[in-house]
């Protein structure tokens, strides 16, 4: 403060902090000048770069706004390309779509650890969306829950599929007790049943035995997929990557429907939601149970919050009651018998009060793809669609443990190790979260 504005009787009571906060990003040059010696045969030798060129003519700061710019920003890379130019960074496109795919490779193996670190926590979500790779439709599917976001692409949804994502490219098909019990509910024949029988604990090393297998026995397709589902079940169980306690959630794609598989409210209410009546009595028919559905929802997050043995059976009797109604409308009679059917699967949560009755979750961590495809449109080779998945998984799983993504770049790229693996990081948050006896 200038003295003159200083009462001269005032007194000094310290300071009081005013904050600025600012962003400098500004364009750094540095010319290497190298010893060149000419040996006697003629050829050079030069000295050695330093540590901080390691990178090539771009330095890691660059790196790192590119990778977080096209990720975590969405920025297309010809986007990208004149931004930098604009700030005196001459650079193509080309060397934009190496760093992309160059730091995605280093970080791949990061990126599967999650999943298995992920599905400790015993339940997790899933869902799936399409996409064009190559010209060609496919799929990608997220599962996640509340310490990781793992994404997986690849051309089709099946419940075969989404086994095999679990498997996480290695895939293997073992025969144990889950696989026949898993095999026997689908009551195929008792002579393809018994074969399985004399097959326990037999492992087929790969996709081609195992279908070298399947094509000598001549069992037809279905049989085939189921056997394949359990065997590739019997694969999880034994590497402990889920067990039979793993809660599954998702909207009721058939392909999640396996271990503990809850369903989702919401998109339940949706089947009877958007039922057309055709008349007064039909649209009070539907209308009446949407109300008595929202009201017996409130009841189930009310005993998520103190749940109580008697409370437990007082909800399974109000679910009988509701969707037990006889509705004149078939499409509705329909819907509640779907419903009905279901129950298992969507009171699971009365057993498992943390688990949520819905499952936003998985909604949410695959809009990041569908927004980024809307932006981007789709892939055109593996190295991209892969690089893709890759800086995805990374960025929500980061946003999922309040690690800043531009400082786990930095991190990465300079090798500084500062930041630990997201894995053990997950591992270590859920032991804390479930402490155990």
């Amino acid at each position: 403060m200038a003295p003159e504005e200083k009462p001269e009787d005032a007194k000094f009571k310290g300071y009081k902090e005013f904050i600025v906060q600012d962003l400098v990003i500004r364009k750094k040059v540095t010319k290497y000048k190298l010893e060149q010696w000419q040996k006697v045969d003629g050829s050079y030798i030069f000295a050695k770069l330093p540590r901080a060129a390691d990178l090539g003519h771009f330095g890691s700061g660059v790196w790192q706004y590119v990778v977080h710019q096209n990720n975590a920003n969405r920025v297309p890379q010809n986007r990208i390309r004149a931004d930098l130019l604009d700030k005196g960074i001459d650079i193509s496109t080309g060397q934009i779509d190496e760093m992309l795919k160059t730091t995605a490779e280093q970080l791949l193996a990061e990126k599967e650890s999650l999943l298995s670190a992920g599905l400790q926590a015993a339940q997790a979500q899933s869902d799936d969306t399409g996409g064009r790779h190559d010209g060609k439709n496919s799929v990608t599917t997220v599962i996640c829950n509340d310490y990781i976001a793992y994404f997986k692409s690849c051309w089709l949804k099946s419940r075969i599929n989404f086994l095999e994502i679990l498997c996480q490219g290695k895939i293997e098909y073992l025969i144990t007790p889950e696989s026949l019990d898993y095999i026997k509910a689908f009551q195929l024949a008792p002579a393809i049943f018994a074969c399985m029988q004399e097959l326990l604990g037999t492992i087929f090393a790969d996709r081609k035995t195992w279908e070298d297998f399947l094509q000598k026995k001549l069992f037809g397709k279905t049989a085939r997929r189921i056997l394949t589902e359990g065997a590739l079940i019997g694969t999880l169980m034994s590497r402990k990557t889920v067990t039979l306690e793993t809660i599954l959630m998702s909207d009721g794609a058939g392909q999640f429907n396996v271990f503990k598989h809850v369903l989702c409210w919401i998109h339940i209410e949706r089947s009877i939601k958007r039922l057309v009546p055709i008349n007064d009595q039909d649209r009070q028919e539907r209308d009446l149970i949407l109300d008595k559905f929202w009201n017996f929802y409130r009841a189930l997050k009310a005993y998520k919050q103190a749940p109580s043995a008697i409370l437990k059976q007082d909800l399974e009797k109000q679910f009988d009651e509701i969707f037990s109604f006889q509705a004149t409308e078939i499409p509705l009679a329909q819907a509640l018998k779907k419903i009905r059917d279901s129950k298992q699967q969507l009171l699971l949560v009365l057993d498992h009060p943390e688990i949520p009755l819905h499952n936003n979750a998985s909604e949410g961590d695959i809009r990041e793809f569908v927004t980024k495809r809307k932006v981007s449109g789709g892939t055109r080779s593996d190295a991209g669609r892969n690089a893709r998945d890759t800086f995805i998984s990374l960025y929500k799983t980061c946003k999922k443990l309040l690690i800043s993504f531009w400082k786990y770049l930095w991190d990465r790229i300079n090798k500084l190790g500062q930041i630990a693996p997201l894995a053990d990081i997950i591992r270590q948050r859920i032991k804390a979260a479930n402490p155990g006896p």
